[in-house]
């Protein structure tokens, strides 16, 4: 039986990162497109501080004006905007632009491996910044750059009824990101059914989904809150390919060598942030309002855990042979680099905790001390 439980997190502690101010420049103003909405919390407590850092880095020859929910950009438009020049810089999502970084989006179709959320944000960083060339390549077509790769919390089976077992899950319609998750409900007997994130909650309402597999911060962000009564508290996979920053080249181009350094010395920061300050914070957020909701937390029962263990051992068969289906060249050898990376960042995220001051120290050492800052390109 599923019995009642709680997921705990620490809070972050919160410093500054500072780089050297730039010389005198012509003044630049960047535009930042995002999908992520003003009020939500990756936004505020990771992008909006890199703004201002970047700003006082260049000594104010560098401004950038944010454009949250979707004001300038939604997440199927995230990569044209950056190549129409409507936007600068954007948050891109890969499932969103599949055909056009269809290697970012197989490696964000990778949910399961990995062990915490700062183990993978890492490790997405580095096998994105120094081991994907197709990454880069894909993104050069598009007239863009990475920048910033990050994961996300992680993901959990919220549910309208209450789940007394697993093979009560049999028959239900459920929302999923892709990937493993497909075998997962395969295994447990449901049907998937895809809805957009802004939709799930009214999916739910109307009885068109009984399930949705999402990070926590959805109860909010999305008020699932107002659908779920039951969250399993063992987790589902974690997305990982996001970039916070990815910009245009035609926009960097235009930046002098020191207004580059100024933006490029801060990215470490951007990307601890937004994993520590922002993801696992909303997470933390989003608990506590489900449980002041009345929502429950339940544990899963062994044939629950047996079904996500299965899946996750069959996990890379899975995601490389989806890959190739797609077309995605190498993507065997990616992965190899990517795991490869995850256990050299489950070890650090060990030191690093919840701090993303220390985070960001770990990522310029392991990551974009590796980079030439004024190409964002391995040295």
């Amino acid at each position: 039986m599923f019995k009642s439980a709680r997921l705990l997190l620490a809070l972050p502690a919160l410093a500054v990162l500072a780089s050297p101010p730039a010389v005198a420049a012509d003044k630049i103003e960047l535009r930042y497109a995002t999908s992520q909405p003003s009020i939500n919390s990756t936004f505020r407590r990771s992008v909006l501080p890199f703004v201002e850092r970047v700003a006082k880095d260049t000594g104010g020859t560098v401004t950038i004006q944010t454009f949250p929910g979707n004001q300038l950009a939604n997440a199927k438009t995230s990569i044209s905007s950056l190549r129409d020049g409507t936007a600068d810089a954007g948050f891109v999502i890969p499932i969103f632009v599949p055909s056009e970084i269809k290697t970012l989006n197989a490696l964000m179709q990778t949910l399961f491996a990995g062990a915490n959320a700062v183990a993978i944000t890492g490790a997405t960083a580095e096998t994105v910044m120094l081991n994907c060339p197709d990454c880069r390549a894909e993104l050069a077509a598009a007239g863009a750059m990475p920048m910033a790769p990050v994961a996300t919390s992680a993901y959990y089976m919220s549910c309208t009824t209450d789940v007394p077992n697993s093979a009560s899950l049999k028959g239900r319609k459920m929302r999923i990101v892709g990937g493993a998750q497909k075998e997962l409900l395969a295994d447990l007997g449901a049907t998937r059914v895809v809805v957009p994130p802004p939709e799930v909650m009214e999916a739910m309402n109307r009885g068109q989904i009984d399930c949705a597999v999402s990070p926590l911060p959805w109860l909010t962000q999305f008020s699932l809150q107002e659908s779920a009564k039951v969250i399993i508290t063992h987790p589902l996979g974690y997305a990982r390919g996001n970039d916070m920053f990815t910009m245009s080249k035609a926009a960097w181009s235009k930046l002098s060598p020191e207004q580059r350094q100024a933006i490029f010395k801060n990215l470490p920061r951007l990307v601890a942030d937004s994993v520590i300050a922002g993801y696992l914070f909303e997470q933390s957020e989003a608990e506590a309002a489900a449980e002041r909701k009345g929502i429950k937390f339940i544990k899963p029962d062994a044939e629950f855990v047996k079904v996500v263990a299965g899946i996750r051992a069959r996990e890379r068969e899975i995601v490389v042979s989806d890959a190739e289906k797609r077309g995605v060249p190498n993507f065997g050898e990616l992965w190899a680099s990517h795991e490869k990376a995850l256990v050299k960042w489950e070890k650090l995220s060990q030191e690093i905790g919840s701090d993303p001051a220390k985070m960001a120290e770990v990522l310029w050492e392991q990551v974009y001390s590796k980079l030439d800052p004024q190409t964002v390109a391995p040295k």
